[in-house]
């Protein structure tokens, strides 16, 4: 689903999911950096502590490729009724590589959106996100050009340069996603990672 995401599969998923589940389950609060606990409105995103990280990113197949940003392995967790609005993520930050770590069900929606929908809008909270609609409670007002249900067992390619949001507002359940960031010295675009990763 280019040029938006790719679900893809890899030989020691499995082991990252379950280490991840694990590390959060026995370690609860403790496995993350009190340096950035950030509790939003709809979710929390919370980093892992420097020993956890590099044993996630070092599971990675694609540090053959990529440099991963240790200090950025988070969980996105999205609490029921929650969801996050209409943004792009900061300049520096072209693409992420998520895993869903906890799915229930299929009712957590992720949107994309065209530019030209918000072209007589304000850009907000810069220079990280460049958030455009911040209420995730009204954002159906907007035509989304691509949605995506997050699935257990899987990697995503994800394009955080086009306006994006996620909804989970309908759902008794909560979501936990683990999100990667690459060191984007070269200014990778997502067609350039896609290239990259899968050779075409």
């Amino acid at each position: 689903c280019s040029p938006y995401y790719i679900r893809f599969k890899f030989e020691g998923l499995n082991e990252i999911i379950k280490y991840t589940s694990d590390a959060i389950e026995k370690l609860g609060s403790s496995a993350y950096t009190s340096l950035y606990p950030q509790n939003y409105k709809g979710y929390s995103h919370c980093n892992f502590t420097d020993d956890i990280a590099e044993q996630i990113t070092s599971m990675l197949p694609m540090t053959t490729s990529f440099s991963f940003n240790k200090k950025r392995v988070a969980i996105f967790d999205t609490n029921p009724g929650g969801g996050c609005g209409i943004h792009k993520d900061g300049y520096n930050c072209k693409i992420s590589f998520n895993i869903p770590i906890e799915v229930h069900d299929k009712l957590c929606i992720t949107n994309w959106y065209s530019d030209e929908t918000f072209i007589d809008k304000p850009i907000l909270g810069m220079p990280y996100s460049r958030n455009i609609h911040r209420d995730f409670n009204s954002m159906n007002q907007f035509p989304a050009v691509k949605t995506m249900t997050a699935l257990p067992n899987e990697m995503i390619l994800f394009n955080t340069n086009i306006y994006h949001s996620w909804d989970n507002i309908i759902s008794p359940n909560r979501r936990k996603v683990l999100t990667l960031r690459i060191i984007n010295n070269n200014n990778l675009m997502f067609e350039d990672v896609r290239k990259i990763l899968f050779n075409y």
